[in-house]
Parts: structure tokens; C-alpha cells; sequence
């Protein structure tokens, strides 16, 4: 069962309803049933089927799936906008003195969901004009620029020496982060 989130529609669980307080003291000591996850997956979403629009928010307990869902909201967020969506690649999973098949591996290795908590730097950040970010950490705080505050991306500028790899029309993978974000 690999269950994320819960749609908006469905009223949210309190601790007094007892049919999932019992469920979840089941979950907790591991003595869950089979009519446990029938019941829970027909009132949580899978990401898959999660409606991603402007205004949608998620929090999740994985970095791996924070990237999948940003991933996911890029490009249909683009593709709402007709726009392009551009994929930058960390400089920590590539190499760029990397050639042909080294190449291609580091570019698949890029889109391996991860979570490493100890790597706070994703392996690639997708972006789109005007597409909506928050940050993650505080990074000056002094200019606002904290956790959870919320911005629109303007424009951006890939690194010069960066190699741009068309995926699909509309759709590009950058070799490396890019040089400016407005």
C-alpha cells in the first residue's frame, strides 16, 4: 500500500472517531488487517491521482516525494500554459566532463526519486515561467526570504556552459543548475 495524501473532499480524521483511532492503533503495533488498508485506500489519494493545480499545496514526510510531486506540478502547470518547462540538473549528479553512455547514465541517475536527508540539494529542480516556489529553509532572513514563504518564478537564465537535452517538444533536461533565477 503506498498511500500520500488525502483528497480535500473527504472529512478529516479526529481522535474520536474510533474506527480509525482503532486502525491506527493497529498500524502502530503492527497488527493491521486487510480490511485496514481497504478502508484507507478508499479515502486516501495515490500521487498519481492527485489533481495538481496552482493553489495546491502538499506536505510530505519524503524528500523523494517532494521532488516526484514538484516534478509532476512543473510540467503540468506548463502544460497548462502551453509554456516550456526546462529541467536543471545538480552539479552533484552531473559530471560535466561526462561523454556518451557516462553521459546518459548520469542523466538517468538524475531522475532516481532519492531521500537523503543528509543531501539537502535535489538532483534536479524543474521550472517554468511564472510557476509558483516556496522556499525550504531560511535563507536571508532579513529579505523575507524564509521557510514557507512563497514567490513566482520570473525568469531564469541556464548556466552558459550548461548542454540542453530536448526530452520531448517542450520539455528540456540542462546539464547543470542554472545561472540566475528572477
Amino acid at each position: 500500500m503506498n498511500i500520500h495524501s488525502k483528497p480535500h473532499s473527504q472529512a478529516l480524521v479526529t481522535a474520536t472517531d474510533t474506527m480509525y483511532a482503532d486502525i491506527l492503533k493497529r498500524l502502530r503495533h503492527g497488527t493491521q488487517t486487510a480490511d485496514d488498508a481497504d478502508i484507507l485506500n478508499q479515502i486516501l489519494a495515490r500521487l498519481t491521482d492527485i489533481q495538481l493545480h496552482q493553489s495546491c499545496k502538499a506536505i510530505t514526510p519524503l524528500n523523494k516525494m517532494r521532488h516526484g510531486i514538484n516534478l509532476q506540478a512543473c510540467i503540468a502547470f506548463a502544460k497548462r500554459r502551453n509554456q516550456k518547462v526546462y529541467i536543471f540538473l545538480s552539479t552533484h549528479k552531473m559530471r560535466s566532463s561526462a561523454r556518451g553512455a557516462a553521459r546518459v547514465s548520469a542523466l538517468s541517475e538524475a531522475f532516481e526519486m532519492m531521500d537523503n536527508s543528509s543531501l539537502k540539494i535535489p538532483a534536479y529542480l524543474p521550472l517554468t515561467k511564472d510557476m509558483p516556489v516556496a522556499l525550504t529553509e531560511n535563507t536571508h532572513q532579513a529579505l523575507k526570504m524564509v521557510n514557507g514563504a512563497e514567490y513566482t518564478v520570473n525568469a531564469f537564465i541556464p548556466n552558459p556552459d550548461s548542454v540542453v537535452y530536448m526530452v520531448e517538444p517542450g520539455i528540456f533536461i540542462v546539464s547543470g543548475p542554472p545561472e540566475v533565477i528572477l
